[in-house]
């Protein structure tokens, strides 16, 4: 993959669905309950003013205060709460700061993830590989780097292959967050986790991670023995149909590249492809 420099961080915009979240969810039914109450007891209140009427005056004031408290507390739990997705890839092992190249560091990517309410930091590959920093121990420098920035899941990009699969295995062991490939397999057997599913803000986000399958010609050969990458499209719609009824968004964070002529698919052809096709959860029963 061509080597990318990061000058700001992006958000996401791979591969979301159902991104109309809304606060409502979870405390709905006790708004509800809450409105329906202070009918209830609207009702009774009338009922008995017409007993008393000046009593029954000033209880159905009160009455119809309380329903319209309930009924501002429900608009208020309705208020969407935002999620933010911060995003890097093709850091190459590029941690430090970097002004005259236009590299704002990891820890400045961290420091904006740490201040931004309700975000999720996420990388899409080819972090282990690249500068010195990377090279000298396989990867594993920048993962505790990585670690310390409190990355939530990365995507395996093909460079990330480099050292062979039993030193991406290492990495992923020694990494605090997920390095996710639901298309790789090593012995017919899944190699890495397929996704994950982040809790944020009350709201189930499924991500699930891809990497270009010509990442068995454009790393070492020879390193990858027995591993093997299924077609990106076809797995992301399986993964998708898998955890679509479990959550209310899901991201895919993919290492595909954008050049037709180095891979078959791009990043454009698989938004495209899962963008025609109806891939929402099962209708309620």
């Amino acid at each position: 993959m061509k080597k990318i420099y990061y000058k700001a961080i992006a958000v996401v915009l791979c591969m979301i669905m159902a991104l109309g979240l809304s606060a409502c969810g979870g405390k709905k039914n006790a708004s509800e309950t809450a409105a329906a109450s202070s009918q209830a007891e609207l009702a009774e209140t009338a009922e008995a003013g017409a007993e008393s009427s000046a009593a029954g005056t000033e209880s159905v004031s009160a009455a119809e205060s309380s329903a319209e408290t309930a009924a501002q507390e429900e608009t208020a739990d309705c208020a969407p709460a935002v999620v933010t997705i911060y995003s890097t890839n093709d850091i190459h092992g590029v941690v430090a700061e970097s002004p005259d190249d236009g590299v704002i560091g990891l820890p400045q990517v961290a420091g904006i993830a740490a201040s931004t309410e309700n975000s999720i930091l996420l990388d899409a590959g080819d972090a282990t590989q690249g500068a010195s920093f990377a090279t000298v121990d396989n990867g594993a420098y920048v993962i505790d780097v990585m670690n310390a920035a409190g990355y939530a899941a990365m995507a395996a990009g093909n460079h990330d292959f480099d050292y062979g699969a039993e030193s991406l295995l290492a990495n992923a062991e020694k990494a605090q967050f997920p390095i996710l490939s639901a298309n790789t397999l090593k012995d017919g057997k899944p190699l890495l986790d397929h996704h994950i599913i982040i809790e944020k803000a009350g709201y189930q986000i499924g991500v699930i991670g891809l990497t270009t399958a010509s990442t068995s010609t454009s790393t070492n050969p020879a390193k990858l023995q027995g591993v093997t990458f299924e077609n990106e499209i076809e797995t992301a719609k399986a993964e998708i149909g898998e955890i679509a009824d479990s959550v209310d968004a899901i991201v895919l964070v993919t290492h595909l590249g954008d050049n037709a002529l180095a891979t078959d698919v791009t990043s454009q052809q698989l938004l495209e492809d899962l963008s025609s096709e109806k891939l929402r959860r099962s209708p309620p029963s």
